[in-house]
Formats: C-alpha cells, sequence, structure tokens
C-alpha cells in the first residue's frame, strides 16, 4: 500500500509517499522483493524516475519513503487536457527515455503500466514502482499463474510473478523472465492507448488465437490523436513494439526512441520502409524552401502552367518544340538532384529507375 505523509519535524515541510507492505505479507521472498526494490530506486538518479528518501522497518513491516508526485496517470492526463498529437507523442518519448536510463543500469521494469507512470502538474513524467523490477540477468524462479493483483499465502505461491496482463508481453504471461523485450512490448500498448483513447487487451483474446492488436488508425478517435494522422508510421511503430514474437519487436528501447525521432522528423522508420514517392515528399517537407530552389520545383510547376495555357491557346507545333527545348537542360538538373537523392545513405526506398523517372517527367512538361 502506498500512504501520504508529512514531515513534522519542526525543521521544514515535505510531503512524501510511504510505500508500506501489507501486514499479511510476511514471507521471506516478498520482504526480499521489497528490499530489492529499495536497492533498485537507489541506484536511479534520474528526474524522470520517482526518487527514494528514505527506508526502514516499522512493526516489522518492511517500508520506503518516497518523493511525493502530484500528478495523474498518463492516460488521464492526455485525456483531461485534449493534448495534440505531437505532445502526445513527446510525453511518450519522455517515458522511453526514462526506462532506457533504467536497462543501462541493468534494470528492467516488469510491470510498465499506465497508472506506474505519472504526469505531474507542469507535464514532466515520473516512472513508478519498480515492485516486480529484475535485473537484465538475473534468473526467475518458476512462477505460478499470474495474475493482476497481489498473490499471498503459501510460500510457492509468493513466488509467482505480479503483473497486469493487459500491458504484458505474451511471453511473459507465459511464464517467462522479465526482459528487455517485454518492457518494449508494454511500452508499445501504453502508446496505443493514450494515441486511441482506448483499453485494448490482447491477453482475453481467443485460446489459440494469439495476441491481436487492431491498427490504431482503425479504432474509432474521440481525442484530437486523428485517424488519418496515425495511418502509416504510428500504425507500424505500435504494431512493431506489440509483435507476438520478440524477435520482430524493436530490439531495445533505443530504437523505439530512434523511430519515434524519426517521425517527428519527417523521416523514415524503421518499422516502415518508404518507397521513392513518399521519400521524396518527406525530403521537400523537411527542406521546403531549400528544395523548392535547388530541385526546380517552382519552375516545374510554372512550365506546367506555360504549358497548359499554350495547348489551350492553340500554339504551334514548332513554337512548343523551341520551348520545350528550353526547358530540357533544367528539367534534367531536377531529374539528377530527385535520382541522387534516392540513394543517400540511411534512407530506405524501394528501387526505383532513373531513366523512367526523367521519361514520366519528360512526359508531364510535354
Amino acid at each position: 500500500m502506498v500512504l501520504r505523509g508529512e514531515r513534522s519535524n519542526g525543521l521544514f515541510d515535505q510531503t512524501v509517499a510511504i510505500k508500506l507492505t501489507r501486514a499479511g505479507l510476511t514471507s521471506l521472498h516478498q520482504r526480499e522483493r521489497f528490499l530489492l526494490e529499495r536497492q533498485f530506486l537507489a541506484r536511479l538518479d534520474s528526474p524522470a524516475i520517482g526518487h527514494i528518501l528514505d527506508g526502514g522497518v516499522w512493526e516489522g513491516r518492511p517500508y520506503l519513503i518516497m518523493e511525493y508526485v502530484d500528478g495523474s496517470a498518463i492516460t488521464h492526463y492526455v485525456a483531461e487536457h485534449s493534448l495534440d498529437l505531437a505532445t502526445r507523442m513527446q510525453l511518450f518519448r519522455d517515458v522511453c527515455a526514462a526506462v532506457q536510463y533504467a536497462h543501462r543500469q541493468l534494470i528492467v521494469h516488469a510491470d510498465l503500466k499506465p497508472s506506474n507512470i505519472m504526469v505531474t502538474r507542469d507535464g514532466k513524467v515520473k516512472l513508478l514502482d519498480f515492485g516486480i523490477a529484475r535485473m537484465v540477468d538475473e534468473a526467475e524462479p518458476a512462477p505460478s499463474e499470474p495474475s493482476d493483483g497481489p498473490t499471498s499465502g503459501t510460500a510457492g505461491s509468493a513466488r509467482s510473478i505480479t503483473l497486469t496482463r493487459a500491458y504484458a508481453a505474451p511471453e511473459r504471461r507465459q511464464g517467462a523472465r522479465p526482459t528487455i523485450d517485454g518492457d518494449t512490448f508494454s511500452l508499445g500498448a501504453i502508446l496505443f492507448e493514450l494515441l486511441t483513447g482506448q483499453f485494448h487487451d490482447a491477453s482475453q483474446a481467443e485460446p489459440g488465437a494469439g495476441d491481436t492488436w487492431p491498427l490504431a488508425s482503425s479504432v474509432g478517435t474521440a481525442n484530437p490523436a486523428a485517424a488519418q494522422s496515425l495511418t502509416g508510421d504510428l500504425d507500424a511503430i505500435i504494431a512493431k513494439a506489440v509483435s507476438a514474437d520478440p524477435a520482430l519487436r524493436h530490439p531495445d528501447v533505443a530504437a523505439l526512441i530512434a523511430d519515434i525521432d524519426a517521425w517527428f522528423a519527417h523521416r523514415a522508420v524503421s518499422a516502415r520502409p518508404l518507397g521513392w514517392r513518399e521519400a521524396t515528399l518527406r525530403y521537400a517537407k523537411r527542406h521546403r524552401q531549400p528544395f523548392s530552389r535547388r530541385a526546380g520545383w517552382q519552375p516545374c510547376c510554372c512550365w506546367l502552367r506555360r504549358s497548359a495555357h499554350g495547348r489551350r491557346s492553340g500554339q504551334s507545333a514548332p513554337v512548343r518544340n523551341r520551348q520545350h527545348a528550353l526547358k530540357l537542360p533544367v528539367l534534367q538538373h531536377s531529374t539528377g538532384c530527385l535520382t541522387s537523392m534516392m540513394s543517400w545513405p540511411g534512407i530506405p526506398v524501394q528501387k526505383a529507375d532513373p531513366a523512367r523517372i526523367s521519361s514520366r517527367m519528360r512526359w508531364v512538361v510535354s
């Protein structure tokens, strides 16, 4: 249980959160897990992770004193403030950065869910509850059937894993030990809920059906994250993160962050290779002014208007041919810019025939 406390020693005022073991949880294993959480929190020094202030034992029950987070769960926060898509994605990126920091300290959270991710009144993310966290290389005892709430009773059941099945990876629900892949899956499930406003519990699927996740863009949206904005990259990022096969997910949280940064920068994401047309449009979007000058889009548009006007006005073929001869050098320069851009490293575009592109552009202008 978590209680709110006030420092009352007369030196200064401070509000804290007190995490206290339940009176009935007296097994050796549960005490070890509680004390291990205290060690984990002492190692984590990040402004995005709730930090520990003190700890001890009261009437035989271990306790932790932590900073008090005045805020709300991340899903409630985005709904209450009607945040736009970009702000939601930035909040989620902050969450990923906090999880990545824990992974760098060789700590797997193992129970990521919206209620463990708070957002303060000033919009800062706080990652909480490392109660079932594990070291990356820590061996996991053989668990019994997982459950949504705390386990208690005999020594055998006390070693069972406590997790939230709706946000847990399929292998975790089947008893596998916590891994970085499992945290990545949970982050993908949280992102789905953040962008759609809908809770999805793949663990309730029919036996044998496997984990099925709808595309985020196909879910009815009652928030500013419109379905059209989710189509494409964000659909692919979520689908990759919540893949039932750990080998198909992002290899780590850093890769997930890289895809988010690519989405912000209008670049190709690893979850979805681009065709040459979309890669060209994205390059133009990233370099609006330079692209319009160097690649010659403005002259091309001007030529198209003039050509259309010439055809409408009934110009003779010799006159049009002389105009096309003047256009050809700059058109060749524009084609060269496009074909060289498609060969840049770091842009996974599909192969295209430069000669075919050139012929199509000649046909459009003529």
